[in-house]
Parts: structure tokens; C-alpha cells; sequence
């Protein structure tokens, strides 16, 4: 770690080169009329916060580096006293921003890693994820898309640390208008969402049996649909890379009640993508 947060307990000025032996606060530096100006150091009243660098006019301006007692710390740009501009953030828990802030704030683009591990690349505004960005999750799960105040918002791709995967719409952190997930287990979903549930068109895969279920979804169930059968093709029919190439299949039309066949159905493969959700699945 380049940038270790401050040891605890205080003093605060034993991390500052350059004071007075004994000093406990106020200022020591470079003035102008009397007033700071130029390079110093400035120990707040308390001894908690404590600030080292440039100043003009009597306040913070230039770069510098501000001091908190509990081991935190910022490191950039200031402009007339607040924290603006480019700048590395260091919490006391670990955790740190790399980034562009707006009077204190988290705002432009910028790098936080978490102390749990997660890390977020991307845009920022007023201290929240807001914007296109990318969020890595500790377990690996990775989303990439917009985020709306701090939540998936908009459209964007997630794939789990277990291997699901979701591209398409969000809303508030859940899935919602068009999407498709696919399943590490083979089973896929095509269709719409409403508030992280298969609600509308939709288009469900079930790997294990080869059936298609095509049909209306309310609230995650789906009614009445129209299942296909997938019928593999003969093998004289396979192409010579089927080991790499999804192969084209004809489809029987079951009857979703009976099960009875119904007669031969339309023709499904690559340019016709199956995609799935079995209903006991986990969602990403």
C-alpha cells in the first residue's frame, strides 16, 4: 500500500516534518500581512485535524495534504479552502478514492477500492456511483454498465461469480425492461422484466429437457405458453466444427397442457438465440 492510513493514537504533528518540538497547534509556515500564505502547516484547535501545504489569502489553495485523527486522510488539490479538484482520499478503515472531487465530494471520474475488496471505476457525483462505471465485487462478480445514485440504473452487463450472466435493462439495482440471462448451468432467458422479475414476453430455455417455453410471464410465472421440443438434427446434417458451432435443430410443437405433439414446428439455431431462466434459478 503507497499511501498506508496515519497511525493512531494522536498527536497529529508527529506525522508532520518540519514543526516546532512541543507544538500542539496553530500555524507554522510562510505569511503574508500576517496572514498564512505560502508553504505551512496549520494544527487545528483539538489536535485532530491537521492541514500541511499551500495557502493563499489565508486559506487552503494550491495542494496540500489534510489530516484526521482517526487515521484518514486527503492528499490533491484544494481551491479556496475546500477540497476540489484531483486528489487521493484515505479512509481509515483501509479503503481509498483516486479521483476528481467537487467541494469535498466524490464527483467526476474516479477509482474507489473498498476494504472488503470491492473496486469501482467510473463516474461519480455528489459522493455516488453515477454515471457509465465498472464494479468489481470482491467474489469476482463484475457489472459494467450505468449507474443512477449509487445503483444499476439504466442498461448494463453483470456476470456472477458463479458463472450466471445478465445484459439488458436495470432498475434501482434489479433487472427490468428487455434483458437476457443466461445460466452456468446451460439455461437461458430472453425476454422482458419488470423490477427484477420475468414479467411480459418472454422466451425461456430449459437445457436438461431441450424444451423452449414461448409465451406472456406475470410476476415470474409464465401462463399458458407454447412449448418446443428441440430435435437434434441427423448426424450427416451436423457441420464439421459442431464441437465449436451451436448446431442447427429442428423443433417439435408440443401442446403446453398434454404434452402431445402438435405437429412439425419452425426451424431454431444460432440466428434464432434460445435464451432461459429455469424458475428455481438464482438471479444474478
Amino acid at each position: 500500500n503507497l499511501y498506508p492510513p496515519l497511525p493512531q493514537p494522536l498527536p497529529l504533528m508527529q506525522y508532520v516534518s518540519g514543526l516546532p518540538p512541543g507544538m500542539q497547534e496553530g500555524y507554522f509556515g510562510e505569511t503574508a500581512e500576517g496572514i498564512r500564505h505560502g508553504q505551512g502547516t496549520y494544527i487545528y484547535p483539538g489536535g485532530f485535524f491537521a492541514y500541511s501545504g499551500q495557502w493563499r489569502d489565508g486559506v487552503k489553495h494550491g495542494q496540500g495534504t489534510f489530516y484526521m485523527g482517526d487515521g484518514s486522510s486527503y492528499e490533491g488539490a484544494f481551491v479556496d479552502g475546500e477540497i476540489q479538484g484531483h486528489g487521493l482520499r484515505r479512509y481509515a478503515d483501509g479503503g481509498t478514492y483516486s479521483g476528481v472531487f467537487r467541494m469535498g465530494e466524490r464527483h467526476g471520474q474516479g477509482v474507489e477500492l473498498a476494504a472488503n475488496g470491492d473496486r469501482y471505476e467510473g463516474m461519480w457525483a455528489n459522493n455516488q456511483r453515477h454515471g457509465k462505471g465498472i464494479l468489481v465485487l470482491a467474489d469476482g462478480t463484475r457489472y459494467e454498465g450505468t449507474f443512477v445514485r449509487h445503483a444499476r440504473h439504466g442498461s448494463g452487463s453483470l456476470r456472477a461469480a458463479n458463472g450466471d450472466a445478465y445484459t439488458g435493462g436495470w432498475y434501482k439495482n434489479r433487472r427490468h425492461g428487455e434483458g437476457d440471462a443466461r445460466y452456468a448451468n446451460g439455461d437461458s432467458y430472453s425476454g422482458e422484466w419488470h423490477k427484477g422479475k420475468r414479467h411480459g414476453s418472454g422466451r425461456l430455455y430449459h437445457a436438461a429437457s431441450g424444451l423452449v417455453y414461448l409465451g406472456e410471464w406475470v410476476n415470474d410465472a409464465i401462463d399458458t405458453p407454447t412449448v418446443l421440443r428441440l430435435v437434434p438434427p441427423p448426424p450427416d446434417q451436423l457441420p464439421h466444427d459442431s464441437l465449436l458451432a451451436p448446431a442447427r435443430s429442428s423443433a417439435e410443437l408440443v401442446h403446453a397442457d398434454s404434452g402431445v405433439k402438435a405437429g412439425a414446428a419452425a426451424t431454431v439455431g444460432p440466428d434464432k438465440p434460445l435464451l432461459r431462466a429455469d424458475p428455481r434459478s438464482r438471479q444474478p
